[in-house]
């Protein structure tokens, strides 16, 4: 069986990830895979090394710029301009199902759907800020779809509310990685440091700038609070990092306070270093990070939003706090820094619950099961 994927990025962050770990699926149950990738990157090698034929052809991907009129409209030229390679892309493939990864890409699916080929959309964004009617349209492509699958509970209940004729095809496939990378040692922290992680795009969706607020906090209260910000921002975001850099000089957060690393491809060393996770998002459909962390054995403490609550429930695996609350998140940091049976039964339900819930295998097969199903290849 032949399988186009297209995915919006080459980056190694969550959703590429998984993207990786699809492909993986797909080939151990004998599939020739092609994906399909807008611009080079580190991506590209990770998929060739497991098998996929990668083709890099400049298609549109969604950005929030495209909700203003002149962004729609140069979204509107690009596709008008580009339509006809990616039908030129799909009949180059001749795949039995194209999968699009995530909905920032839909036009994929229009294209395969005219070419009469199968489709399916794996969703990992769950938009609840944008108006109704903006989130309807969003996920409007959804209806071209043969299969939906969502990353989530949360982003699936999203998905009936604003595009609920796919109900009866759709399904929720939790991520799933190979943990035993993050079976790290840790090491001591400095006498009188307390060493804080946040790990993902440096983004307002992801709260970056709650984190530096608690840091701040923390240190005024005379915590000697650290802070590593290990991650990138998007192209067209460099006024974020910028605002995160300001705020630090607001607050006098030296660069031995607070520590921009930049994007980091191999992550587990940084939980080796670190005293505590913060995964502070006003906005997070399923949250891979939080999951890393438990299995890392880092205490995690995570907003109370969408999928993060489906990874961490609040003294059970981890900690929950408000979303968008500096102060809330201060305060449970203080706790896990000060209470060590409380840390070390957070570490050790923690790495239990991840590797029963989100293993590697277990979202390779479903992934692949579900392709082949819709296929019409099932075994």
């Amino acid at each position: 069986m032949r399988v186009m994927l297209c995915h919006p990025s080459a980056e190694l962050y969550g959703s590429d990830r998984m993207a990786l770990e699809a492909v993986v699926g797909l080939r151990d149950r004998g599939a020739h895979v092609t994906v399909v990738l807008p611009v080079d990157g580190p991506l590209r090698g990770e998929l060739q090394a497991a098998g996929a034929d990668v083709l890099v052809r400049d298609v549109p991907v969604l950005r929030k710029s495209a909700l203003k009129p002149s962004g729609f409209a140069r979204l509107v030229f690009d596709l008008v301009r580009r339509g006809p390679r990616m039908v030129r892309v799909i009949r180059r493939v001749r795949p039995d199902l194209v999968y699009v990864n995530t909905i920032v890409q839909p036009w994929w699916a229009l294209a395969s759907r005219l070419l009469r080929k199968r489709v399916v959309f794996h969703v990992r964004e769950a938009e609840v800020d944008p108006p109704a009617l903006v989130r309807r349209a969003l996920l409007t492509p959804l209806r071209l779809a043969h299969s939906v699958i969502a990353n989530s509970q949360f982003t699936a209940r999203q998905i009936f509310l604003d595009c609920p004729s796919v109900r009866t095809r759709t399904s929720v496939i939790y991520n799933g990685k190979d943990w035993s990378a993050y079976a790290v040692r840790h090491e001591p922290a400095p006498e009188g440091t307390f060493r804080i992680l946040y790990l993902g795009r440096l983004s307002p969706r992801k709260g970056t700038d709650v984190a530096v607020r608690a840091v701040a906090r923390m240190r005024r209260d005379g915590t000697d609070a650290r802070l590593t910000l290990a991650g990138a921002v998007f192209p067209g975001y460099e006024w974020y990092e910028s605002e995160l850099r300001d705020l630090c000089r607001e607050f006098s957060l030296g660069s031995d306070v607070v520590t921009f690393t930049g994007f980091v491809a191999d992550a587990p060393p940084l939980f080796s270093a670190a005293d505590a996770l913060v995964v502070p998002s006003r906005a997070e459909p399923f949250g891979t990070v939080a999951a890393e962390g438990l299995a890392a054995g880092v205490p995690v403490i995570v907003s109370d939003v969408q999928g993060l609550v489906e990874i961490v429930g609040d003294g059970r695996e981890g900690l929950v706090v408000p979303a968008d609350d500096p102060d809330a998140l201060a305060s449970r940091l203080e706790m896990l820094r000060t209470d060590d049976v409380l840390r070390e039964r957070l570490i050790d339900q923690g790495r239990r619950s991840v590797s029963e819930r989100f293993s590697r295998e277990q979202y390779r097969a479903q992934v692949a099961a579900e392709i082949f199903r819709v296929a019409g290849h099932e075994e």
